[in-house]
């Protein structure tokens, strides 16, 4: 939580981040201001919306991707 509020501060953006324990079977939620909420994610991330904005989706095998001077396979291998 503490680097997503880092980064929200830091980079002046708007942010939400969902953490889902699958041990504890507990949700924990962060999000950058009270009115930056799921609900206004959700209408951001639909299928609508994403026609009328440039979109990006990564994932942890992405990783590779943002690590400057390291050029990685999908499979995260170097």
């Amino acid at each position: 939580m503490k680097k997503a509020i880092e980064l929200s501060v830091l980079c002046g953006q708007d942010m939400m981040m969902v953490i889902f324990d699958k041990e504890k079977q507990k949700l924990y939620e962060y999000t950058s201001s009270a009115e930056f909420d799921a609900k206004v994610v959700h209408k951001l991330t639909n299928s609508h919306t994403r026609l009328q904005f440039k979109s990006e989706t990564y994932h942890n095998s992405d990783y590779g991707k943002f690590i400057k001077g390291k050029e990685r396979s999908d499979d995260g291998s170097l």
